[in-house]
């Protein structure tokens, strides 16, 4: 849980996930720790990140990338463990409420339009190479991204995304029209996150929202 958003002591229960599928993948805060060592990703804090809290805002993005790259090796595994093959894939958070169908081969990269700031990191479908830029290499380019000067401001998943990953996919990434909502772990759903751009579609559905 993230004291930032309001989540102080609330329990997170990650068996939940077993409900919608039982192909899940878990690390403990031990192996977690055995990969990636916070102190370094810590010291590259900078003026992108002074919304955050600190350290807790750059520990649970880090967090989160791992958990990225976890579920594409975990893919992986399947699939040669099963003889399959993937052209296209899409990874989606678990802890959001979609509002939108999603295409998923209508593109060869995309990701959703609201909260670009600049570019929306919540979600991403395309390829399966591209899929795997995004999912893949976030860790490994960040020596020549410090080298070229791109984490001057700091290393910001949002900006991260927008000036070192997003340029190197075969095709530019189409953002599209597609509103999910973050569901918080106190059950409280940011109806906030795209009422913007979805105006309208967004008011009719505000009153399902309130009963769900």
């Amino acid at each position: 849980s993230n004291p930032r958003n309001n989540e102080t002591g609330v329990a997170i229960k990650p068996e939940s996930l077993y409900a919608m599928t039982d192909k899940v993948v878990m690390d403990t805060m031990d192996d977690f720790h055995a990969r990636r060592n916070l102190t370094f990703y810590r010291h590259l804090w900078g003026t992108h990140n002074e919304p955050w809290l600190y350290p807790q805002s750059m520990d649970n993005m880090i967090k989160q990338w791992h958990s990225i790259e976890k579920v594409w090796d975990f893919m992986e595994e399947y699939s040669r463990n099963h003889s399959k093959s993937y052209s296209q894939v899409g990874l989606f958070r678990s802890d959001v409420l979609y509002l939108d169908h999603v295409h998923l081969f209508d593109s060869q990269a995309a990701i959703p339009k609201f909260a670009s700031c600049p570019s929306n990191d919540r979600m991403f479908y395309g390829t399966y190479t591209n899929a795997k830029f995004w999912a893949r290499t976030r860790f490994s380019n960040i020596p020549q991204a410090y080298q070229d000067g791109y984490l001057d401001e700091g290393l910001h998943s949002e900006f991260y995304m927008n000036e070192v990953l997003l340029p190197q996919m075969t095709v530019p990434a189409e953002k599209k029209d597609i509103c999910f909502l973050r569901v918080r772990a106190t059950g409280h759903v940011s109806t906030d996150d795209c009422s913007r751009l979805i105006g309208r579609r967004f008011r009719r559905k505000r009153e399902s929202l309130r009963e769900w």
